[in-house]
């Protein structure tokens, strides 16, 4: 039993990092929590071999090259249950080779690995900002796809800045799941998924492309959304809905998608006409009342 809570960590090489890579049941009952994790060059959280009834929750994790990595992780138990974090997952890493420097840009604010990396978790309303979302390597890094068993994926903002939001998604046959997400990359213009429920490289530029097309597995997305949300400034980590934001009322619960509150609801209430049942004076009677 462990918690690691209310901690402030920058300037790392690593932020928070569990390995179990030995047996299950050595690593349970752990909540990563509250934390303020910024200015990481690799992983701003990582877990990595075997877990149960771990919960990754309501951190903020900024300017990291990848903000939770779980290459793999096995929940053997209870699910691992990663929700309401705010994820700025942008960072560039410089590198040398044979006396050139490169930049490297394959980075996703979830990196996974081949062959069911991420094995019975929830990804729910978190609000993320990364080059990818969601990436999926091989051993060599190239993208791949059957990355995750048992996952559920919902309630989540999902916005990339010039890349692919999901690049490999998992596989509908291995009991992944997608709902209730609002997915935009930022750069306008440029496709969202690749290996999307399919081991073919094929992109996909919009949802409903996606959603058109023969990997459609019928049951992904079909209350999600590819709209711009409307947030306050998702470049600097600000994802606070507009008033008006497509996010407000979308999620499963029918609160907002994301991890973040509205800063407010703007009702439009038009051409009503109100009677009592018999006419009688309706003083000091509430006759429209909104709660949130």
């Amino acid at each position: 039993n462990m918690q690691i809570i209310n901690n402030t960590i920058s300037n790392y090489y690593n932020g928070i990092v569990v390995f179990n890579t030995t047996a299950p049941g050595n690593v349970q009952n752990i909540r990563v929590s509250n934390n303020n994790i910024t200015n990481i060059v690799d992983d701003g959280i990582e877990f990595e071999g075997y877990g149960n009834n771990v919960t990754i929750f309501n951190n903020t994790i900024y300017d990291t090259y990848v903000a939770v990595s779980l290459t793999p992780f096995n929940s053997t138990g209870i699910a691992t249950l990663i929700e309401y974090n705010q994820i700025h997952a942008v960072k560039r890493i410089n590198y040398s080779k044979s006396g050139s420097t490169y930049t490297s840009r394959q980075n996703g604010a979830f990196k996974l690995l081949e062959n069911s990396s991420l094995v019975n978790a929830v990804i729910n309303h978190n609000s993320i900002y990364g080059e990818r979302v969601i990436a999926c390597y091989a051993g060599s890094q190239e993208v791949y796809w059957n990355c995750m068993n048992n996952v559920n994926i919902t309630n989540n903002l999902m916005l990339s800045e010039n890349n692919y939001v999901l690049d490999g998604s998992g596989l509908n046959s291995s009991k992944v799941y997608y709902n209730n997400n609002l997915y935009f990359n930022a750069s306008g213009g440029s496709n969202i998924f690749r290996y999307w429920n399919s081991g073919s490289s094929t992109s996909y530029l919009t949802l409903a492309a996606a959603k058109a097309s023969a990997n459609n597995p019928g049951t992904w997305d079909t209350a999600s959304l590819n709209v711009a949300p409307l947030v306050a400034n998702f470049l600097t980590g600000n994802f606070t809905p507009d008033g008006n934001s497509p996010l407000n009322g979308s999620a499963s619960d029918g609160t907002y998608i994301g991890a973040v509150a509205p800063s407010a609801f703007i009702y439009n209430i038009v051409n009503v006409t109100i009677t009592s049942a018999n006419n009688t004076n309706l003083t000091g009677v509430s006759i429209l009342q909104v709660n949130y």
